[in-house]
């Protein structure tokens, strides 16, 4: 049987994770297509076709693709850091979430189904119901197979799986630089974790922040790999395919995919096929179209309320691209 190509992954976890959320967003795929065919959502017969999909996706990528997937070299620093940050993860989950923006939308977007909240429960959410929320929906299926408190496990359990990544990271540049330090580099990655605010205050949330930042080291991890041989065109899709998940787990992690898709096209780019620039691009779109065109059907702007000077939504001002600052300060002193 003849192979489409390879494709390199750190390690298993990594591919779960991808595993997971490409299933949830097939559930989103279908409910999508029933909301917009007027068809009742969450039905049994969608779910079966969501795992039909899904079953024959594996089986086909599993036969068609060469999978290299890294193995994760467990040693006592590697496991201690490991229990440390899922210790902490328990302890933090035994504390309902109580935070402003899971009450807000978080928990809201969670819910499977689409509906159009400008028809139904308006106002509900505010703006932030209509952002892509794969991230959302991922950690429902969390809340209702763990329960309400430890369905934020998670967002501890990426929290260790970043630990590990950065590990695999260190220790492979410490070899390919031949750098012998004093200091494990397990400890370093540890120190990067849980000094990093912006993570360790996730921890027992429903935040959906973290969950791109396995895809964005991986990607950084290919895009080294691009630097020292050149990638296949299955390669890039794939690379591809992790910068539009990022996306549709949260759309501002926009700040993250533009530069890695720069340097990707300055680092391989010229040497890339015409396959594989068009397999690239509609890897990339396919992850958040679900939602753009949710967005577009039912507000007239895909990314709504974002650059409605460019799309004229009647649902909000058009005065504004990004931020709206009619409520707030508009430059440093006044915020002062």
């Amino acid at each position: 049987m003849k192979k489409w190509g390879r494709v390199t992954v750190s390690n298993r976890w990594v591919l779960l994770l991808v595993a997971a959320l490409v299933y949830v967003w097939l559930l989103e795929a279908v409910d999508l297509v029933c909301f917009l065919g007027g068809w009742p959502q969450g039905s049994v017969l969608s779910r079966l076709v969501v795992v039909g999909i899904f079953g024959g996706g594996l089986v086909t990528l599993s036969r068609k693709i060469n999978w290299y997937i890294g193995k994760i070299r467990w040693n006592g620093w590697l496991v201690a850091g490991t229990v440390v940050l899922v210790g902490w993860g328990l302890i933090k989950s035994v504390f309902p979430d109580i935070s402003y923006d899971t009450f807000n939308y978080h928990l809201l977007n969670q819910a499977p189904g689409f509906v159009n909240l400008f028809e139904h429960g308006y106002g509900a959410g505010s703006f932030q119901v209509w952002g892509f929320r794969l991230g959302d929906r991922l950690l429902g299926v969390s809340r209702w197979l763990l329960g309400y408190r430890y369905g934020t496990l998670l967002n501890t359990a990426v929290w260790a799986l970043i630990f590990i990544q950065i590990s695999q990271m260190l220790r492979a540049l410490a070899a390919k630089m031949s750098i012998k330090s004093v200091i494990p580099v397990e400890i370093w990655a540890f120190l990067a974790v849980i000094t990093e605010w912006n993570l360790t205050l996730l921890v027992g949330t429903y935040y959906v922040d973290s969950l791109g930042v396995p895809l964005f080291l991986e990607a950084i991890m290919l895009l080294w790999q691009a630097r020292e041989r050149q990638p296949t065109g299955t390669e890039v899709i794939w690379w591809a395919f992790l910068g539009g998940l990022m996306l549709a787990l949260k759309m501002t992690n926009v700040v993250l995919v533009v530069p890695l898709v720069i340097l990707y096209l300055v680092v391989a780019g010229r040497r890339m096929s015409w396959r594989a620039w068009l397999g690239a691009m509609a890897a990339g779109v396919i992850p958040m179209a679900v939602y753009l065109l949710f967005n577009f059907w039912c507000t007239h702007n895909p990314i709504f309320p974002y650059y409605n000077t460019l799309f004229h939504s009647p649902y909000y001002i058009d005065q504004y691209n990004f931020k709206d600052s009619r409520w707030g300060p508009q430059n440093q002193l006044e915020h002062w």
